[in-house]
């Protein structure tokens, strides 16, 4: 097996696609964002890929940590996840 990270290289992993994690919020202590995808609303995860994924990454490069972000009237906290090469869905994010 290869090691995970390969000593003395400077290449980035660039994931193919991103998880978007998702629950309701209420929190009022950070900046809030405008959603830039369709509403979050009834879920708490999607895995996200081309220029979907560039159109949030981009719009979460603005965003930090307490933030919430605002869809179809709701706040949501969000977390990013890029999926590694053997995860295709969030059950692959959700394993035990």
């Amino acid at each position: 097996m290869l090691p995970v990270v390969v000593a003395g290289s400077t290449r980035r992993y660039a994931a193919a696609a991103i998880a978007v994690l998702v629950r309701p919020s209420d929190a009022t202590n950070g900046d809030t964002h405008a959603w830039p995808l369709g509403d979050l609303a009834g879920t708490d995860c999607v895995v996200l890929n081309g220029s979907d994924a560039t159109t949030v990454l981009d719009a979460a490069r603005t965003a930090h940590e307490g933030d919430v972000w605002e869809s179809a009237g709701a706040t949501y906290d969000v977390a990013f996840r890029p999926l590694l090469p053997d995860e295709r869905t969030c059950a692959d994010v959700r394993r035990p």
